[in-house]
């Protein structure tokens, strides 16, 4: 319970909660979906697991430049 008597937790926790999950699903998403892009490319092209590879190297900085954006305003 908080001070008031409620058992909601209070706003800053919320946001900060909300602003975790972003932050996971700003790093999660790009990485999969170039994973598996890359995945599907070798599978086309019979080159495993060069595009894989690719695929992951270029979800790196692609998930970092998002996570720069988002944290931006705290920096």
């Amino acid at each position: 319970m908080n001070k008031l008597g409620s058992k909601t937790p209070p706003a800053g926790m919320r946001e900060a909660v909300g602003l975790a999950w972003q932050l996971g699903y700003a790093i999660a998403l790009p990485i999969v979906g170039f994973v598996l892009v890359g995945k599907l490319a070798d599978q086309v092209f019979d080159t495993a697991p060069w595009f894989l590879f690719l695929g992951l190297i270029v979800s790196l900085p692609v998930s970092f430049l998002i996570l720069y954006r988002k944290l931006k305003k705290f920096l």
